[in-house]
């Protein structure tokens, strides 16, 4: 006979399970998600001043597979739990010691240091000001006028004495004034605040510097804590760095994973020496495990994020995607002086300082960071040739006639069409797409095997393939979904694009075009000028062509697509061919037009 409470449990279950189909059903809740990412795809095409990366070549999206589950990173990541096993922890210990490695740490060293992954930059600094107190408890903090705002609320939960340090013009640490001040503090250990990048500036604390003036000093109780929030990603990818690593004399390292990498969620690693750690390990009974991290329970998702990029990303791929970084600096440091404007950059890093400060109008357009009278452009992936131009044509404008120009906000997103647009019953019935075009070189029949291997290890079968040869000899590959794989869509895309392959799913015009500087204008400048919008412009070289081996190959014309809506396609055409702009091909509902 079932008991009352078997009768009740069983009832609570089922209930639980019609409510999931409910809550699966569309509502104006799901409208809102709908509007809210149509917002935020508009808005981040121009950010221009703050160091989220935007454009990290890496897709994320092959990482929400893991929503489905709540995973908590609760205690030491390199301490077992006994109990709590649905977490990430080998991951985390993976991405600390690519992060101690990239902070200049041998592999046979690794055992001697230790880390985990934090909520953000902040969080790693906290950390590192908590750990050195716990070895020094009567040392006075050091710290510059240029560091985060974040710093002096760290310093007043932890109740350090602090000084701050006066600054270089450039914005690091002045070591003339840092000596002054610990001469009349000598008596007591030091804790210095090091800048591997400040805010605004991106200066770098002269870390050799700062330990010969400790050491001049007489001071050899001393703790040097590096914020690398944002560079500690770019310049390991340098040649010649300035000096930030454990070896060059840094105790303890915080790094962000949400700036260069572009993690969707903020988060960030903490490095620390082991010695200096194993006394705040304490075990706690209710985990099963040690713990010495700040916040205990911890998003086992982070890792997963940051260990992704820092493995699907080669060394050569994070010096190109710093070289590339830099390099549009530099063009931002031209443009903007060309409009009349201040600008100048440390050469190793992105961030652009510019003078005077611009009204906060155009500070809100472009989300430039500003700061007394300046502000700055952080030249990250995202940040183009084309929305640089409309960044310092806006500033030269208000630099030479004092007022703004007019400006209408540009309400189209180039990955999803407006919500209200759509009709409800479309958005959640509408037949899912099944074809979808591939960029391929010379060697289409490698090609199609490679595709349907890497969909047919997915479990995604492939109805059928068909091959489209363009006007400049490029190659394009229809991939045909099985129908009842057709809602495997967006995941066989993601999964090839994974692959380095360039795959096409909007309606868009081919053209041909050397990929030089102006060359996007040369396309856009003519149809705006006939009332076209131009919805989004993408330029793939042919040196990337997946099974692209001729050589010289490089000095091929690239292939640029370009999105417009459809009822201009032929429209564009024609004016793109009066421009003597080759129009190799067209792209509609994912197969050759």
């Amino acid at each position: 006979m079932v008991s009352k409470c078997a009768r009740r449990a069983q009832e609570a279950e089922w209930k639980k399970e019609q409510m999931q189909r409910r809550l699966a059903e569309p509502s104006p809740v799901d409208a809102q998600l709908d509007e809210t990412l149509w917002k935020l795809c508009i808005r981040s095409q121009r950010t221009g001043g703050y160091p989220g990366n935007q454009s990290f070549p890496v897709e994320f999206s092959r990482l929400h597979r893991f929503f489905s589950f709540h995973i908590n990173n609760v205690g030491d990541p390199f301490v077992d739990s006994k109990f709590c096993h649905t977490n990430t922890h080998n991951i985390e210990r993976e991405v600390v010691h690519k992060g101690l490695q990239l902070a200049g740490v041998r592999q046979e060293d690794l055992g001697s240091y230790w880390g985990y992954v934090t909520s953000g930059g902040t969080e790693g600094n906290l950390y590192g000001l908590h750990l050195a107190r716990s070895i020094f408890p009567r040392a006075v903090v050091y710290y510059s006028r240029e560091s985060h705002y974040s710093v002096p609320k760290s310093l007043s939960l932890l109740r350090l004495k602090n000084i701050m340090v006066r600054t270089l013009p450039g914005g690091a640490m002045d070591c003339e004034d840092l000596r002054s001040q610990l001469l009349v503090h000598r008596d007591r250990p030091a804790i210095i605040f090091a800048n591997v990048g400040t805010t605004m500036k991106g200066a770098v604390d002269d870390i050799s510097a700062i330990k010969s003036t400790l050491g001049e000093v007489g001071i050899a109780q001393h703790y040097i804590h590096c914020d690398a929030a944002l560079h500690g990603f770019i310049l390991p990818f340098l040649d010649s760095p300035p000096p930030w690593t454990f070896a060059d004399g840094a105790d303890s390292i915080a790094i962000s994973g949400h700036k260069f990498l572009g993690c969707p969620v903020p988060c960030g690693l903490l490095l620390a020496k082991l010695d200096a750690v194993e006394h705040l390990r304490k075990s706690v009974d209710y985990i099963g495990s040690m713990d010495s991290t700040i916040l205990g329970s911890r998003s086992g998702h982070a890792p997963l994020f940051m260990w992704y990029a820092l493995s699907k990303a080669s060394h050569s791929d994070f010096c190109f995607m710093v070289e590339s970084c830099l390099a549009h600096a530099d063009y931002a440091v031209e443009r903007l002086e060309a409009e009349g404007l201040q600008a100048w950059r440390h050469p190793y890093s992105p961030i652009v300082v510019l003078e005077p400060r611009p009204p906060d109008e155009l500070l809100s357009r472009w989300q430039l960071a500003p700061h007394g009278e300046m502000a700055h452009i952080i030249t990250m992936m995202h940040v183009t040739c084309d929305l640089i131009d409309n960044i310092a044509s806006d500033l030269g404008h208000w630099l030479r006639t004092g007022k703004v120009k007019p400006w209408e906000e540009d309400v189209h997103c180039p990955v999803h069409e407006h919500p209200s647009s759509i009709a409800r019953s479309e958005r959640w019935q509408a037949a899912p797409m099944q074809e979808f075009s591939v960029l391929v070189g010379e060697s289409p029949n490698e090609a199609t095997e490679r595709i349907q291997c890497i969909l047919s290890g997915h479990h995604i079968v492939v109805d059928n393939v068909y091959l489209s040869t363009l006007e400049n000899g490029i190659h394009l590959l229809t991939v045909r979904l099985a129908p009842q794989d057709s809602t495997a869509y967006e995941y066989a895309v993601s999964l090839l694009r994974e692959e380095s392959f360039k795959v096409y799913t909007e309606d868009c015009i081919l053209v041909s075009i050397l990929d030089e500087p102006g060359a996007i204008a040369k396309i856009a400048v003519p149809l705006r000028s006939e009332s076209i919008t131009v919805h989004s412009l993408q330029i793939t070289p042919a040196a990337t062509c997946e099974g692209s081996t001729s050589d010289g190959l490089q000095n091929m014309p690239s292939l640029c697509a370009v999105v417009t809506a459809p009822e201009h396609r032929d429209h564009a055409c024609s004016i793109l061919k009066e421009q003597s702009i080759p129009v190799v091909g067209a792209i509609c509902n994912g197969k050759p037009y």
